[in-house]
């Protein structure tokens, strides 16, 4: 698979998360005595249609038959995510952010037509009876320039006023409006609103990521689901045969590790006999094997300065003069 670019294959095939499937077809190559694909290339979704009676099997769309035409094997990544119960048509993400959408350009354009009429002072002209419609013009125009370069000039005779008006409750209303639209998509993609709007407090935090791993593990199981069944399963087939037991992809998700804690517990723990992999403790801090003729990292040996002496290691002290003088006498 050397010619194939796994990676962009499978971003592609998530775009079903948010339009209920993709597929991506596979372009096969009998190449250094194997059959392998060279090749993913993605498919529009309009080429395809589902079945007009289960509303499940997706099919090749053709002119000639209104059910479609069914899809050869081994031939396409068919990717259905499963982000809820029903028919792959209605578990597209898009189906109901497109409602979200839609609120949030109509409410974006009531906001902007909102802050156009109250955003500039009312402005009434007043001029006098006997005013000519010559006169009523001019005040009129005057009017009108005030909005936009903020200077004009009238007769005499004539003034303006200027009304405050008080549209500040704007930004509660249409303002309040988005941010719940906001929060509902978060919850549609992500499933919570804390990883992508302003949290409350760690703790509430650190569930809310953990709700977003969840996903990320389901979406990965059923990527990898697609992936061996589609491509797989197909290639051990066609190369070697029907297999008991077939090799297995995943897409494993990296949870953080707290390395404090975890340092905390292996200090603990290790000096009173528990055994524990350095594999193992190293996959968890993201830790490489050190390669031969590496530096290493070592704790710094502890040694006592030489003036310094314990009191095992001092000398006996000597008898006084006088203690071995009372020990001649007794002779």
């Amino acid at each position: 698979m050397e010619g194939a670019d796994i990676n962009e294959t499978t971003g592609e095939l998530t775009d079903g998360i948010g339009k209920g499937y993709s597929v991506c077809e596979i372009m096969w190559e009998y190449e250094r005595r194997a059959l392998r694909p060279v090749e993913f290339k993605w498919r529009d979704p309009r080429y395809f249609q589902f079945d007009r009676k289960s509303l499940t099997e997706l099919r090749l769309a053709v002119d000639t038959n209104l059910d479609g035409e069914e899809l050869p094997a081994a031939k396409f990544l068919i990717h259905k995510p499963r982000t809820k119960a029903g028919i792959p048509l209605r578990r597209g993400l898009a189906r109901p952010a497109a409602w979200a959408i839609l609120i949030q350009s109509f409410g974006l354009k009531d906001w902007a037509a909102f802050s156009e009429i109250y955003g500039v002072p009312l402005r009434v002209g007043r001029y006098h009876s006997s005013a000519s419609a010559q006169d009523k013009r001019t005040l009129l125009r005057a009017v009108k320039a005030i909005a936009n370069d903020a200077a004009a000039i009238i007769p005499q005779g004539m003034d303006i006023e200027f009304h405050k008006v008080e549209g500040s409750h704007g930004s509660a209303v249409f303002g309040e409006l988005l941010d719940y639209v906001d929060r509902q998509v978060s919850k549609i993609v992500v499933g919570q609103t804390m990883t992508a709007d302003d949290g409350s407090s760690l703790a509430q935090a650190e569930v809310h990521n953990d709700v977003r791993m969840d996903i990320k593990e389901a979406d990965g199981k059923q990527l990898a689901g697609t992936y061996n069944r589609d491509l797989i399963i197909p290639y051990v087939n066609v190369n070697f045969g029907p297999q008991e037991v077939y090799p297995q992809v995943s897409f494993p998700v990296a949870e953080p590790e707290d390395i404090k804690a975890l340092s905390s517990a292996l200090g603990t723990l290790v000096p009173i006999g528990l055994r524990v992999s350095q594999r193992e403790v190293r996959e968890k801090l993201a830790l490489s094997e050190p390669q031969e003729g590496e530096e290493i990292l070592q704790p710094a040996a502890a040694s006592a300065p030489d003036d310094v002496m314990h009191e095992d290691t001092k000398p006996a002290p000597k008898r006084k003069a006088k203690d071995e003088k009372d020990v001649e006498d007794q002779e």
